[in-house]
């Protein structure tokens, strides 16, 4: 896995991915924060998007700590 974390999470981001259901939405902060096509990220095998998510999650302040 060589994707670079670019930026994090805008208040835009959250307002276009609120009515996706909550898999899609993942998909889509992860491919945002990883200036990634959305396609890619639904390509990653599950250890590698997981990777990418906690990564999203830790950065923008949302780890609930699981």
């Amino acid at each position: 896995m060589d994707h670079t974390y670019r930026r994090n999470i805008r208040m835009r981001d959250l307002e276009e991915t609120a009515d996706l259901p909550e898999q899609e939405q993942a998909v889509a902060l992860v491919a945002r924060c990883y200036g990634l096509d959305p396609d890619v990220v639904r390509d990653m095998d599950v250890v590698e998007f997981k990777v990418c998510m906690d990564e999203v999650m830790v950065r923008n302040g949302l780890n609930t700590g699981d």
